[in-house]
């Protein structure tokens, strides 16, 4: 009677969830009318059929699985709160834990799958027995260690509630973290899901954020979403806000925005404010600029998803639509800069900024009280960087306003020149005070004339000093000459009176008014007078040159005025000397502006500004001014191309000379700094290259990234690349070094060698490094970080990059030139690696000639080599080779099969009169040499041999006997005619010889052929030369035999 319950009750909850509630008050009142034994029995009898269905009926086994489990949990709550024990749980899981270790997959599945269910439905109301606990966390570890996902996932889920997120060596939580480096999307999707946060983990969860699976970041969003934004660091926000900006994917975009960025505000209770608060990381200009973007993105997302009037209700709005100045913060006045710029982007939304924006007159009027307000405060550095930021936002606010108002116009000009003469801020806002003092400004001319009488105004400006001793004695004289004069006035006025001249005593009066005015104002005078004093300190400077360089970097100042040129003669260009390293890089930076707005400027001090570069070698430079010095010179071969450095070559190896040594110090060394301006002509552009390239071994950081981009800046502009060069930058990128410590460098490595391959020029260039990269590899000593290179992912790349930029011809020629190098020296260390780049290289693309040609090479090596491994290499490539012939001959045959005798020999004759026609048309043998019949052959032989002969007259080497050539050297000659550019007026005198000197013509004939061609195959037992450059080879001259 239980069976048919059971059967029932199993039968109807596969089909439907919904049943399910229902179904477990049925069995569990099957449970109570039978026996405990019984229905243990049948229990675990139906579940073990449960458990042994094939895993493609997933859906309904999971069905029943979650309905056992579901009645498993309620059992086992009503047995705790009755018994306080576990008499059903217990022994189910332990016969499931015994199931988990079959063989059977399916069985595996599922009994992972029931555990999973059946520890999640029990909730947090029942506790397990530790023994038993432990066995099911030994059990579901090995689990994961299997290689079917779906099993590892299962196991993953039965883990969940055995984690202990107080203990870091939680074996879970380890296994966990193992997983979220699985190479399975699907695995670490799930860790990321499941992993308990703790101080351990939340960096490995935030982590995912930047995963190369879509579902996996999604997940991680989602994750750090529910953990909230309280549990991370403030980095930790920066880079998962970071990352959810930058995401270019839609599904996890909507999941950042809708889901995340909701929640955090809810875990900052609405407070927009506080939120930002939370972002606030001040430590250096880097982190202002993150941290403004990521706030800027953040309101951006919640303009557009919360009402208007919520934001506005935000700002500590006063009557005067204004912020109290005891209310300024950083959060609060970034916030208001944004709101305002997002409200000025619609023309709909004018009412809601007039609700937190004045007019332009109350707004400077404000700026003015806050900077006066903050100048008497007393300010450490750290709360000044903190006061320049809100300055920054609130000029900002200032700059957007419509300055077609008169009034406001003018006093928000004289406001910015206030500031600049009296404050001394950071670079970037002086840089904004200055955009906002050219708004002001009417014309170029009248902006420039304010800026530089600004800077005349700090250099120079007006101080009180003390009277000296001559004008002390001046006044002091003065002042008794009043006193006397004063006196004599006194007495005539009495005389006058006594005369009873009434009208002379009052002109008399009036005298001794004036002087008795004049006495007193000598009297009180100061001992103090107002004079201008020329400030050369480093601080003056660079305030200076900062506003300088602002006015430079404007995109109006197209044009040099006159008030610039003269800043430049009379302030700038005495400064070139001076020796501080703050001022210098200034410096260097307003040369290079003035140089870019005029050439005339360029030409004149290009080199100047390279001197940081060129004497990089001997003297210690400050990085700043030598990071500015190759920023300049960049821009400025970018903009004027090289030549405006110069490149003569015959001044290189002086310079280098130069440089390589080092002179000592003697009494004369004073009069070789008069020398200097001489020198400065000596330096070329290609020594700056070579610069760069030891640039890339500094252990500066900014130095090797500027160099990088410097070469690849003088590369873009048709600069020579040469294969040392070449060899340098891919054993820097190869280097372990570079990827281990400085990764930015290895990515614009990389991406130079990228750009570089799209250049015309690049294969040949890169087939001269090969050798070169090779042995520098090779011979490099064990400390050095080139010996962990893999030579073989070398090869890989060379053959590679040789297969898709040379053509057949030029794959030709690296073959044999390899074949060359292998051959002069078959013990050494690099023909291994030679002749694997040989297999490698796609020869069997290239014509039945020159597979031939190879073959023989080939052929020819295997005689000479001994080693095992790079004769198995050169018997593959000649098997290769062979089998790529047989394949084009039998092609051609059936194509030949197809032709009527009568057109082969049409065919035949038009091409004899072709070739009779010009003896200069190449005449090899091709892969219908090979198929055609014996008297075609030897026909063909017979046209080849007249056309030699033609060609030996050409050269004036018909005397030699051509019995002494064989055939190939005969077809190779007709090859070679076919390369260079034969000039009939060429002379070339060969001497009278007699048979005893024949051989010795032959082998010069020999070398001659092959330092041409490189493909010919002599019998001669003479010594190869080596080749020409392949850049050589469109106009060739033949030497004098």
């Amino acid at each position: 009677m239980a069976t048919k319950e059971f059967e029932k009750v199993f039968t109807k909850v596969q089909t439907t969830s919904a049943c399910h509630q229902k179904c477990v008050i049925v069995l569990t009142d099957i449970y109570k009318k039978t026996p405990r034994e019984e229905f243990m029995q049948l229990f675990l009898k139906f579940l073990q059929l449960v458990v042994r269905q094939n895993i493609d009926n997933g859906q309904y086994t999971k069905r029943v699985l979650n309905f056992v489990s579901m009645f498993c949990a309620d059992l086992t709550k009503k047995e705790q709160k009755e018994n306080q024990t576990h008499e059903f749980l217990t022994p189910i899981i332990e016969k499931t834990i015994e199931w988990s270790v079959t063989n059977v997959y399916d069985i595996r599945y599922n009994s992972c799958y029931f555990i999973a269910m059946v520890l999640q439905d029990i909730g947090e109301e029942v506790q397990l027995e530790v023994n038993l606990i432990d066995e099911i966390q030994r059990v579901m570890l090995e689990r994961m260690q299997e290689n079917k996902i779906p099993i590892r996932l299962a196991a993953m889920s039965a883990l969940v509630r055995l984690q202990d997120p107080h203990n870091f060596e939680c074996p879970v939580i380890q296994a966990y973290l193992r997983a979220l480096l699985s190479g399975s999307a699907q695995i670490r999707k799930e860790a990321t899901e499941r992993i308990a946060p703790n101080v351990m983990t939340l960096s490995k969860i935030r982590d995912r954020v930047r995963d190369t699976d879509v579902g996996v970041r999604a997940m991680a969003f989602h994750r750090c979403a529910d953990i909230g934004p309280l549990n991370f660091r403030i980095v930790d926000k920066h880079l998962i806000l970071l990352c959810g900006f930058k995401e270019t994917n839609e599904k996890v975009k909507k999941t950042f925005s809708e889901y995340l960025l909701p929640k955090w505000l809810t875990g900052y209770k609405g407070d927009f404010l506080k939120f930002l608060e939370a972002l606030k990381l001040i430590a250096d200009e880097e982190d202002i600029s993150k941290m403004t973007y990521l706030s800027r993105e953040l309101i951006r997302v919640f303009y557009n998803q919360n009402p208007i009037d919520d934001l506005i209700k935000a700002l500590p709005i006063n009557e005067e639509k204004l912020i109290n100045v005891e209310h300024l913060t950083n959060n609060v006045t970034l916030f208001w800069n944004i709101l305002t710029n997002l409200l000025r982007e619609s023309d709909e939304m004018d009412r809601y900024l007039n609700e937190i924006l004045p007019e332009m007159t109350p707004f400077c009027h404000y700026l003015d009280r806050v900077i006066t307000a903050k100048s008497a405060e007393q300010m450490d550095e750290w709360k000044f960087f903190e006061y320049q930021f809100d300055l920054l936002n609130l000029f900002e606010i200032a700059e957007k306003y419509d300055f077609s108002d008169e009034v406001g116009r003018r006093t928000m000009h004289s406001l910015t020149l206030k500031i600049l003469q009296n404050n001394n801020f950071t670079l970037k806002l002086t840089k904004k005070l200055v955009a906002i003092a050219h708004k002001c400004s009417s014309n170029l001319e009248f902006f420039t004339h304010d800026m530089c009488q600004v800077i005349s105004e700090l250099q120079e400006p007006v101080v009180d000093e003390p009277l000296s001793l001559d004008k002390q004695r001046e006044r002091d004289f003065k002042t008794a000459e009043l006193r006397v004069k004063l006196n004599i006035l006194k007495e005539r006025q009495n005389e006058a009176i006594n005369e009873r001249n009434y009208q002379k005593a009052q002109e008399l009066e009036q005298k001794l008014a004036d002087v008795s005015n004049q006495l007193e104002k000598l009297q009180t005078q100061l001992d103090v007078e107002k004079v201008r004093v020329q400030k050369t300190d480093n601080e003056t400077l660079c305030r200076c040159l900062d506003v300088l360089s602002s006015v430079l970097e404007l995109p109006a100042v197209s044009k040099l005025t006159p008030s610039l040129i003269t800043c430049r003669d009379q302030f700038l260009v005495p400064l070139i000397m001076n020796q501080g390293a703050e001022p210098h890089w200034r410096v260097l930076k307003c040369l290079a502006l003035f140089s870019v707005i005029d050439k005339a400027t360029a030409v004149d001090y290009a080199k100047i500004i390279c001197i940081p570069i060129v004497t990089y070698r001997t003297v210690q430079i400050n990085a700043s001014v030598l990071t500015q010095s190759i920023c300049s010179v960049t821009d400025l071969i970018s903009l004027y191309g090289v030549e405006i450095i110069g490149q003569e070559e015959e001044t290189i190896n002086t310079t280098v000379d130069q440089t390589a040594r080092r002179k000592l110090y003697t009494n004369d060394n004073e009069e070789s700094m008069n020398t200097t301006n001489a020198k400065i002509d000596k330096i070329t552009m290609s020594y700056i290259f070579e610069i760069y390239l030891d640039m890339l071994d500094d252990e500066r950081d900014e130095i090797r990234h500027k160099a990088i981009l410097a070469i690849a800046a003088l590369v873009k502009q048709s600069f020579p690349v040469t294969a040392s060069l070449l060899s340098r930058i891919l054993l820097k990128w190869y280097s372990p070094l570079t990827e281990k410590h400085d990764s930015r460098l290895q990515i614009y490595l990389g991406y130079f060698i990228e750009q570089y391959t799209r250049f015309k020029t690049c294969g040949e260039v890169m087939k001269e490094a090969i050798v070169p990269t090779l042995t520098s590899l090779l011979r490099a000593p064990r400390t050095s970080p080139l010996a962990d290179v893999d030579i073989d992912n070398v090869l890989n790349f060379f053959s590679e990059m040789m297969n898709i930029h040379l053509q057949n011809d030029d794959l030709r020629i690296l073959a044999l030139d390899l074949c060359m190098k292998i051959l002069e020296n078959v013990t050494d260390r690099i023909v291994p690696f030679l002749a694997k780049l040989l297999y490698n290289l796609e020869l069997e693309r290239t014509n039945v000639a020159c597979k031939t040609e190879l073959i023989e090479r080939g052929e020819m090596l295997l005689e000479n080599l001994s080693d095992k491994q790079p004769r198995k290499n050169i018997e593959k490539l000649v098997s290769k080779l062979k089998q790529s012939c047989v394949i084009q001959t039998n092609t051609t045959v059936n194509t030949t099969e197809q032709m009527s005798e009568s057109q082969i020999l049409e065919e035949t004759n038009n091409t004899g009169n072709e070739q009779t026609c010009n003896v200069l048309q190449e005449v090899s043998i091709n892969e219908q040499d090979i198929i055609k019949g014996p008297q075609q052959v030897k026909r063909r032989k017979s046209r080849s041999n007249k056309n030699c002969v033609v060609v030996l007259e050409k050269l004036n080497l018909s005397r030699i006997n051509q019995n002494r050539c064989n055939e190939t050297t005969l077809h190779t000659i007709i090859e070679t005619s076919m390369e260079m550019d034969i000039d009939n007026h060429l002379t070339i005198e060969t001497p009278t010889t007699n048979s005893s000197n024949s051989s010795k013509i032959s082998s010069r004939m020999s070398k001659i052929v092959i330092t041409e061609t490189s493909d010919s195959d002599f019998s001669t037992e003479s010594e190869v030369p080596q080749r020409r450059s392949s850049r050589c080879r469109k106009k060739r001259i033949v030497p004098s035999v």
